[in-house]
């Protein structure tokens, strides 16, 4: 059975994919684990300010409610909402310093629990286990599985892409004088403003990327580890769609090594995975 791989620039866009592999019969509706990989949980609570689509709504309409309501960081709670899924496995390089957390959605009028190791007296409507490949134990459930390119490049100060915005001289002045400015509120010290040249910029992060932009062993072996871990028996067969998100454009992955990284990725998840993948690139 071929496997869907499918490449998006942002993470928020799987949530429109999981809609389209209903609609076309590659995923279950409901029941399945998500296998996220990423240096980021990507769980804020959204602010959900019109209704979900439908399930399985056409490609067109679920980008369409990504790119106006939805953010790289809250896009797999709408997903449990839209019962796409209610376990979440999230594998990332540092797993041992995660922290259990609640996490209340107001749409549904409960709290989602999430865990970083089994609950022992409770059966929560979610959970979420922040593990490392050695600890996952996905049990006899439908897979979807997103990998962030970030997983493999070390960027501690993300910078997104456009993060320098052109102001008046009187909205810098407002900006520099008032503690509460709607920008300072929004994004804190990731935000500042200043004056090159007689011209005034909002600048958004700190300008430069903190990351490595090369690739090197580390990459490598998040690269092997990842597909070995895919490799089990007891995940690749279960396994019903594959998203890879690039992530240059939010800053999560510096730009010169997000093609290494994609091509190394494919190369190594076509040679140790078996089964055909039929790889798809969906634009934004």
């Amino acid at each position: 059975m071929t496997l869907p791989l499918l490449l998006v620039e942002e993470r928020h866009e799987a949530y429109a994919l999981w809609h389209t592999g209903i609609a076309r019969g590659e995923i279950e509706p409901g029941g399945n684990t998500l296998i996220h990989c990423s240096r980021f949980q990507n769980l804020a609570p959204p602010r959900l300010r019109h209704p979900l689509p439908n399930i399985g709504a056409d490609l067109a309409t679920a980008l369409g409610y990504v790119h106006s309501q939805l953010h790289i960081d809250d896009f797999i709670l709408p997903g449990v909402i839209s019962g796409f899924f209610d376990h979440v496995i999230w594998i990332h390089p540092d797993h041992r310093g995660a922290r259990a957390q609640r996490l209340g959605v107001q749409p549904l009028n409960e709290t989602l629990t999430a865990f970083t190791c089994e609950p022992a007296d409770a059966d929560p409507s979610f959970e979420l286990h922040s593990v490392g490949f050695d600890r996952v134990e996905p049990q006899a459930r439908p897979l979807l599985l997103h990998i962030g390119l970030d997983y493999f490049a070390a960027t501690p100060d993300p910078v997104p892409q456009g993060s320098r915005i052109e102001i008046t001289e009187q909205e810098y002045l407002r900006f520099n004088a008032d503690r509460y400015h709607f920008l300072r509120l929004r994004f804190g010290g990731f935000c500042r403003a200043v004056e090159e040249g007689g011209r005034f910029w909002v600048l958004l992060g700190n300008g430069r990327h903190n990351g490595s932009v090369e690739a090197g062993d580390d990459s490598s072996k998040h690269i092997f580890g990842l597909c070995r871990f895919l490799a089990r028996e007891d995940i690749y067969p279960r396994l019903q769609q594959i998203v890879v998100s690039r992530s240059v454009k939010s800053g999560l992955c510096p730009e010169p090594l997000a093609a290494h990284l994609e091509q190394a990725l494919l190369e190594a998840l076509r040679a140790t995975l078996s089964r055909e993948i039929e790889l798809l690139e969906v634009g934004g």
